[in-house]
């Protein structure tokens, strides 16, 4: 028997090396996928369920909200007023000015990207009622509340706290 005959049973069959990368291949491309699959998951289910959205009023950090104050009832230096008192509460006051017809009895919090929380926050920072909250979405505003002032002002707390 030639000596080379027993290293032939050694040796392994023709398409086993392919078979052999074609799985280790195939295994590492399922793997990256469920790892993809995993993460978008993940990070789409922490987004639903912990966003700014749903989080309680108290539990947001005011220099996360941008606000601009407009006076709706026509007297003078309200809106420097409450811009002083909130930039105090460390809210972004990005800017102030007036309504184009000074007729609102009630001063109002309006919510312009759908953060209900952050409106609820501003409201407990001026003592106004969640009543006093309106939604009026607008994806092209650069800020996140706009805070009109009544003729209620007196009510409100940047205005109490002066007179106390």
């Amino acid at each position: 028997m030639p000596e080379n005959s027993t290293s032939d049973y050694n040796k392994e069959p023709v398409g086993t090396n392919y078979s052999n990368r074609f799985f280790i291949v195939s295994s590492l491309v399922l793997f990256i996928l469920a790892l993809f699959l995993g993460y978008n998951i993940y990070s789409k289910t922490v987004k639903y369920f912990f966003t700014e959205k749903s989080l309680p009023a108290d539990a947001l950090s005011n220099e996360d909200i941008h606000v601009e104050i407009m006076n709706g009832c026509g007297v003078d230096r309200l809106t420097g007023t409450v811009r002083s008192y909130m930039m105090e509460k460390r809210i972004d006051v990005l800017q102030t000015g007036n309504m184009p017809s000074p007729d609102y009895d009630y001063s109002l919090v309006i919510d312009r990207t759908g953060s209900p929380g952050k409106s609820k926050r501003v409201a407990e920072l001026l003592g106004l009622d969640e009543t006093r909250i309106i939604s009026q979405l607008n994806k092209q505003y650069l800020l996140d509340i706009s805070i009109i002032i009544g003729r209620d002002f007196k009510e409100l707390k940047p205005f109490m706290e002066k007179i106390n």
